[in-house]
């Protein structure tokens, strides 16, 4: 099980601003999702980039993380995902990929 540990206030404006040119209505369902990959940047922090599309313009936005291995990627629906993170604004949230069950669970302070 793969895990990124993040600070929802944190994260949140990058991932708004990467929901922001994903088009309500898309031609095929990837376009609804946004690209969440983790990285190491040259200071050696790890870091979350979060990509989000329309098909024609593309957005991507580096946001700070906690903690998480490097190169964890998956799809999320952006619009649940932001949902969802933004009721959760000042939390400590853990994201888990389940490889297997291709399932990502969320994991706040208060269970």
């Amino acid at each position: 099980m793969e895990r990124i540990i993040i600070n929802v206030s944190d994260v949140l404006p990058y991932l708004t601003k990467a929901v922001s040119v994903v088009a309500p209505k898309n031609t095929m369902a990837i376009l609804a999702d946004v690209l969440v990959k983790t990285y190491r940047n040259s200071k050696g922090e790890s870091m979350m980039m979060i990509t989000g599309s329309d098909g024609e313009n593309t957005l991507a936005v580096a946001a700070p993380v906690e903690e998480s291995e490097p190169d964890i990627r998956f799809a999320v629906n952006a619009k649940d995902f932001l949902n969802v993170l933004s009721t959760l604004g000042g939390h400590t949230v853990a994201l888990e990929k389940d490889n297997e069950a291709n399932v990502i669970n969320g994991i706040h302070e208060s269970g």
